[in-house]
């Protein structure tokens, strides 16, 4: 009997390194964005000599490198002074005061049994860690939206009654939308008093410099043309100056031309990936898209959903339901309960009318 995987081969022809064309490559390149990096450094820099420094809130478009800097400025605080703690968290993966607090007491040495203590008698013998230890903390909350979704922002009203005689404690706050913050209470936003920095989408000549770093690393010598980058550049840059787009357009074409039995990418290959990806879409995280994908095929109940979803990405139940208050938000789903008598009924998931 013929079996279809004998004739499909997998010897590339154009990519050579598939992580190079990926987001998630090493963060080796900052472009263009020294200035940015001396503001940030200067803002956090006090918390280096055991001193209060500057809370950030970092927004900009999706794509325009905001973790990336972040992560690079963490590394450089490291090796400036180890004594500071950096500790990164994504709120979409951690999206409660509770599990943060475990990801800094695991990282001070100390884990912290959760087993019926109340989160702020454990927020308090964190600080009594940072105190003895002479550790100060930097903590990132990346998608700080994580937070806001669940309605728990406890960690952030706990951190601004933390005196600096205790323990030396800043914030960065990551986000696409400028105006999460709104969602604090007022007078936790007052005291944590964010100083607000955006990181703008990059230019088109970035967007070429990065596509070129990559390229090399990632494609053979002689499978592209300079014009192949600048024709994604100049997409990307329409699209918000989006770096994550236009790494995947180039990885897309890439792959599609292969799988013509070509050697080279063509302009008609880039012009033909870019139409199959929607860039009018609301911005939406993978994970986002993964709901989206699975809806596509009609309605879902939330047990339908997760369980789809892990077999595509396995994460947890908790985390999903995140993404799903998300998307619910963004107009892109709309859920229903069902009830049918005394039971406790269940959730309808779909993607919204006009939504994607």
């Amino acid at each position: 009997m013929d079996n279809g995987f004998q004739h499909i081969c997998l010897n590339a022809r154009i990519v050579k390194n598939e992580t190079a064309l990926t987001a998630q490559a090493p963060e080796h390149e900052i472009l263009c964005r020294k200035e940015d990096e001396e503001r940030i450094i200067s803002a956090i820099k006090p918390i280096a000599h055991g001193n209060k420094c500057e809370n950030l809130f970092v927004h900009g478009p999706a794509g325009s490198g905001k973790t990336t800097m972040i992560k690079h400025v963490m590394h450089q605080l490291k090796d400036y002074n180890r004594k500071v703690l950096c500790l990164y968290v994504n709120c979409w993966y951690h999206s409660t005061s509770m599990a943060i607090y475990t990801k800094i007491a695991d990282a001070l040495g100390e884990p912290v049994s959760r087993r019926g203590r109340a989160t702020d008698e454990i927020f308090d013998r964190i600080v009594e860690l940072m105190k003895y230890s002479k550790t100060p903390v930097m903590l990132v909350l990346d998608e700080i939206d994580g937070l806001m979704c669940r309605d728990d922002t406890r960690i952030l009203h706990n951190i601004t009654s933390i005196s600096p005689e205790e323990a030396a404690f800043g914030i960065i706050g990551i986000s696409n939308d400028r105006n999460i913050l709104s969602r604090v209470h007022t007078k936790t936003r007052d005291r944590l008093r964010f100083t607000p920095f955006e990181i703008k989408g990059y230019v088109k000549d970035q967007l070429f410099d990065l596509l070129k770093i990559r390229a090399d690393e990632g494609l053979f010598e002689g499978s592209y043309e300079d014009e192949i980058l600048n024709r994604i550049a100049g997409l990307a840059y329409g699209s918000n100056g989006n770096g994550k787009f236009a790494l995947e357009l180039l990885w897309k074409s890439a792959k599609h031309a292969e799988s013509k039995g070509s050697s080279i990418i063509s302009l008609e290959d880039v012009d033909e990936i870019y139409d199959l990806i929607n860039v009018n879409e609301p911005a939406l995280r993978d994970e986002e898209l993964i709901i989206v994908d699975i809806l596509k095929s009609g309605q879902k109940t939330s047990s339908e959903l997760y369980w789809l979803f892990q077999k595509k990405l396995w994460i947890s139940r908790r985390q999903i339901s995140n993404y799903v208050v998300s998307l619910e938000r963004k107009g892109v789903i709309e859920t229903r309960l069902i009830r049918k008598g005394n039971n406790p009924g269940f959730k309808l998931i779909k993607l919204k009318d006009g939504g994607v």
